[in-house]
């Protein structure tokens, strides 16, 4: 195989032949020297880059080089890149004998430096020790989608030529529930791609997660403010509330985020730190209605659930977000303190038949019992109390704005009341 290099203002051929002057060897040999040189310099760049982007990007800000990488990419940061760097070098000014490189670095943020905050997943073995109770039994009689689902026979799923409309089905929740199974098993199995949104919403409603006063939504937009930039972090799945008062627009106060797993496709995909960033950015969103229209102290301590769908197996979190963290996220410092995340995991899970833990019946049992408990986060007595502030700051607030208006002009306080 012959390769032609050009060096200087000449043409030198690969292997030299006999022919081929001492300096037309010498010349080439100086030049793949620096070839290799050059590529081993940029490689070096790379694998920085890659470890430690911060510190570079600001030797090369500092040298007038042209460089893309936003502050918030600091190693200490919550957001952190590895897998999608693309360098791109534009050689100019060749005509001349000079190449000026600019390095244009282009970074799709993936949450993974929890420890600089002191975020600490802690594993909780025992249900009740997560849940706060202990696991139901059964179920009531009324909901018959339920029961449903709970006695179908998933197994054949498996079958890679099975269609969904195959099992039967007496509920058009729970028909829409096994055609999400299906897709999402043969996801991770052929790497294909689905909605694995779908399933998880669906899920959630078959379980009624979707309480009076709530509804399930998917890729909820949320901005994280974090060292202070403003990145996306939308969740999944959410739990949120319906409007409370359209005129002070304080609704979509979310309850539980979900975050999708696609590690089967990104080895270096962290859902479990997507979601506590969702978490946080729930908060900051909280906090920002708070401020904005209620006038009003906004709570210190959030208890946010949260849930990582890897394939068909949900894992289940507890978040114990402080107000004094979040403000640390927001502004990049480092907090003195450490936060509390709690995890349960389903027992009896194999790898890596975990993906299909829906199909098993005893995991879908199990499963059934999280999402049931897990209401007691998100459902009646722990979101009506939240609702229950939330339309009081309201009242009180329009009733300020009424009494305020009303000083100016006495007569139209008791214009509805006949008195004069």
């Amino acid at each position: 195989m012959k390769l032609m290099m050009s060096c200087g203002w000449r043409r030198c051929r690969w292997p030299p032949s006999s022919a081929t002057s001492i300096s037309n060897r010498g010349c080439f040999i100086l030049h793949s020297v620096i070839r290799i040189c050059f590529c081993l310099v940029m490689n070096g760049m790379v694998i920085l880059l890659l470890t430690e982007p911060a510190p570079f990007a600001e030797s090369l800000k500092r040298s007038n080089d042209e460089v893309g990488i936003p502050r918030s990419g600091s190693s200490n940061g919550l957001l952190y890149q590895r897998d999608l760097v693309q360098i791109e070098l534009l050689v100019k000014d060749i005509k001349r004998k000079r190449s000026v490189y600019f390095i244009r670095v282009h970074r799709t943020f993936l949450w993974g430096e929890m420890g600089f905050y002191g975020i600490n997943v802690v594993r909780v073995r025992n249900f009740k020790d997560f849940f706060g109770k202990e696991p139901q039994e059964g179920r009531s009689s009324g909901d018959g989608d339920v029961l449903e689902f709970l006695g179908l026979d998933l197994a054949p799923i498996m079958q890679a030529s099975l269609r969904p409309s195959r099992i039967a089905c007496s509920f058009r929740a729970v028909e829409i529930l096994v055609k999400s199974i299906t897709c999402v098993t043969k996801t991770h199995r052929f790497e294909e791609v689905s909605d694995i949104e779908n399933l998880s919403k669906s899920l959630l409603e078959l379980f009624r997660l979707d309480v009076p006063g709530m509804c399930v939504v998917t890729r909820r937009k949320l901005e994280l403010q974090i060292d202070n930039t403003e990145v996306d972090a939308r969740p999944g799945v959410a739990v949120e509330t319906e409007v409370v008062a359209v005129e002070t627009e304080v609704d979509g106060f979310i309850r539980l985020v979900v975050q999708i797993d696609r590690s089967f496709k990104d080895r270096d995909h962290d859902p479990e730190a997507e979601m506590i960033a969702s978490g946080i950015a729930a908060y900051q969103e909280l906090l920002g209605k708070y401020e904005n229209f209620l006038c009003e102290s906004p709570p210190e301590v959030l208890l946010l659930p949260g849930i990582v769908m890897r394939g068909t197996c949900p894992t289940f979190y507890l978040m114990r977000l402080s107000r004094k963290m979040v403000e640390c996220v927001g502004q990049g410092r480092q907090p003195g303190f450490s936060t509390r995340v709690d995890q349960y995991v389903l027992p009896g899970l194999v790898p890596p038949s975990s993906w299909d833990a829906i199909i098993v019946p005893e995991h879908r049992a199990h499963i059934a019992q999280c999402l049931e408990s897990l209401k007691s986060f998100i459902g009646t007595t722990y979101a009506d109390e939240w609702m229950g502030w939330l339309h009081y700051f309201v009242i009180v607030s329009q009733l300020k704005k009424t009494v305020h208006a009303s000083l100016s002009n006495p007569e139209k306080l008791f214009e509805n009341t006949g008195m004069t």
